[in-house]
């Protein structure tokens, strides 16, 4: 951490003022909608957020917004956010559910996926 120090006026005080750099890192969430059968993948820094933006249909558009009934199936945390987007595409690329229900059932899959696009 560094400390950068500043004036304000002549004959007061100089003040130390400590930079604090808050990074805030990315996700990998799996929605599942049990109305449709569908899991949905995506990435994104603000998990809240995001997941408020899929309930209140804030997309109308989108993928999401053909159901009500979201849950948040499984999380992929402490990530870049880079990293986070080529998880999230290469979860999509599978094409599988059985993969969506392995990454949850086996921690080691997860690891895997860390380390091969970090």
């Amino acid at each position: 951490m560094r400390s950068y120090g500043f004036k304000s006026r002549p004959g007061y005080k100089q003040q130390e003022i400590a930079a604090f750099f808050i990074y805030k890192m990315a996700f990998v969430y799996i929605l599942y909608s049990g109305s449709i059968d569908k899991f949905y993948t995506g990435s994104c820094k603000d998990l809240e957020l995001r997941q408020e933006q899929h309930i209140s249909k804030f997309y109308p558009d989108s993928f999401t917004s053909r159901a009500d009934d979201w849950t948040l199936f499984f999380i992929i945390e402490n990530l870049q956010l880079a990293q986070a987007r080529r998880i999230e595409y290469h979860i999509k690329k599978m094409k599988s559910k059985i993969y969506i229900h392995n990454l949850k059932k086996y921690p080691e899959m997860v690891e895997k996926l860390k380390v091969k696009f970090a």
